[in-house]
């Protein structure tokens, strides 16, 4: 099982609201390969901005603080879902550790 803090990588198609909210009642923060279809990657894009937060609402109305980024490596778009807010946190650092997982 997870650890309170632990850092989890997943792949694309793997985002869901229901695995968000699942690791956020127990403290742990995920990182998502996002969809571009996805709604909160749209309202990013048309932002014009690479990596803007976002107030999710689970059913319960808990709140979840989801940040989207993107960035593009060898002419390849991506789009990362993740809960670590902290600037240590930067789209380089987002990138490597999803990048280090051999995604």
């Amino acid at each position: 099982m997870f650890n309170k803090n632990d850092i989890v990588i997943h792949d694309r198609g793997y985002f869901s609201y229901m695995v968000l909210y699942n690791l956020h009642k127990l403290n742990v923060y995920p990182i998502f390969r996002m969809k571009k279809s996805n709604q909160y990657v749209k309202q990013l894009l048309k932002s014009k901005s690479n990596d803007k937060t976002y107030t999710v609402y689970y059913d319960d109305n808990t709140k979840i603080k989801l940040r989207i980024i993107k960035y593009t490596v060898n002419n390849e778009t991506y789009y990362i879902g993740t809960t670590l807010l902290e600037k240590q946190f930067t789209i380089n650092v987002l990138k490597d550790l999803y990048k280090k997982d051999g995604l």
